[in-house]
């Protein structure tokens, strides 16, 4: 497209957000080279997916552009549509109701190789405005460019506290129409923080290595949601001692632990209901026992309402569709609003 006279910028320059430590092996790794030998093999893998990560720039251009540079070949897969699980998202801050609004993503026949370059939005009137661009959920990326037809300003990534979410392939984006849907991604928007996403899809299962090394980051929110991910002996045998770490290292940080949502056939199946009620319970005695013991900033939210109560949330029963993933922001909203003591 170099036709159309833009002028490209590399977001690797002003950095990005969504980071919560330094040292990656790659530049839009999740989380640090150090960790390789730490974490297990698959959450390795899959902390090169760039979900949550975004860039932040101003600029008066009456077009965006974006070209960036995948490292696999693989662009979506079974429970990941092509934009999901390989495109960008633009975001646009609109100053009249102050909050974020979508502005534009590739259209999924775009992206037909490791080397995307698609127009995001065009016919602008000529005016300074903020965008955010996220990366893709889920194909590791390499390489970003914005293309514009001049005045971009880099803008760095926020200093604030984050919220870190941690979770299954729910908080990794799974079935999710763009980068920018996920619950965390709209929890973040909303609440007007950076996010740390840490979505490592079926293999979140509360390691304790991993909480240690998550609790290393200076949070202003801890949400941990990997209950999907796990029976009831795994949720008696880790839970406890993960979700100690983490309170431990930051005794006055809250912490939102997260029931998941029943498969939406439970209601169907008379043992389903009874092994996702069995594994609330054992969740659900590890925070009472907590409580008791003096950990003040916890706080526990039920699964049974995440999606809605239609079943009409979801494309497999399991995973969110857009519409469960906004439903389950709701929710997550007013608990994280209340852990964080906000009106």
């Amino acid at each position: 497209m170099s036709e159309l006279n833009l002028k490209w910028y590399d977001i690797a320059k002003w950095g990005v957000e969504g980071q919560g430590w330094t040292g990656m092996e790659k530049p839009y790794d999740r989380i640090p080279a150090r960790a390789k030998n730490i974490v297990t093999q698959d959450v390795w893998n899959l902390s090169h997916s760039p979900t949550g990560i975004c860039a932040h720039f101003n600029t008066d251009s009456t077009r965006i552009y974006a070209r960036w540079q995948l490292e696999s070949d693989q662009l979506g897969e079974d429970n990941f549509n092509i934009t999901g699980f390989s495109g960008v998202d633009l975001y646009c801050f609109d100053e009249k109701n102050q909050n974020w609004r979508w502005a534009g993503a590739p259209p999924h026949f775009s992206i037909k190789d490791k080397n995307p370059e698609t127009l995001l939005i065009d016919g602008l009137e000529k005016k300074m405005r903020k965008y955010r661009l996220y990366l893709p959920l889920r194909n590791p990326t390499v390489k970003v460019e914005i293309g514009v037809d001049d005045g971009l300003i880099p803008v760095p990534p926020r200093k604030e506290k984050p919220i870190v979410y941690y979770g299954t392939s729910i908080v990794h984006g799974a079935f999710a129409a763009r980068a920018g849907l996920g619950t965390s991604q709209v929890l973040g928007r909303r609440l007007d923080m950076p996010l740390i996403n840490l979505g490592f899809s079926g293999n979140a299962k509360m390691e304790a290595p991993l909480a240690e090394l998550i609790a290393e980051i200076d949070a202003g929110i801890f949400v941990i949601d990997a209950l999907p991910n796990m029976d009831t002996p795994m949720v008696k045998e880790r839970a406890e001692k993960f979700i100690r770490i983490i309170c431990d290292a930051h005794p006055d940080t809250p912490v939102v632990l997260v029931e998941d949502h029943p498969n939406m056939k439970a209601w169907l199946k008379a043992e389903s209901e009874k092994w996702h009620k069995a594994k609330w319970n054992a969740f659900s005695k590890v925070y009472r026992k907590l409580l008791k013991e003096g950990y003040k900033n916890l706080s526990y939210v039920k699964g049974a309402k995440l999606f809605g109560t239609d079943n009409e949330a979801s494309m497999d029963g399991v995973h969110p569709s857009d519409l469960g993933y906004m439903r389950m922001a709701d929710i997550m909203e007013k608990a994280m609003k209340k852990a964080l003591s906000i009106a």
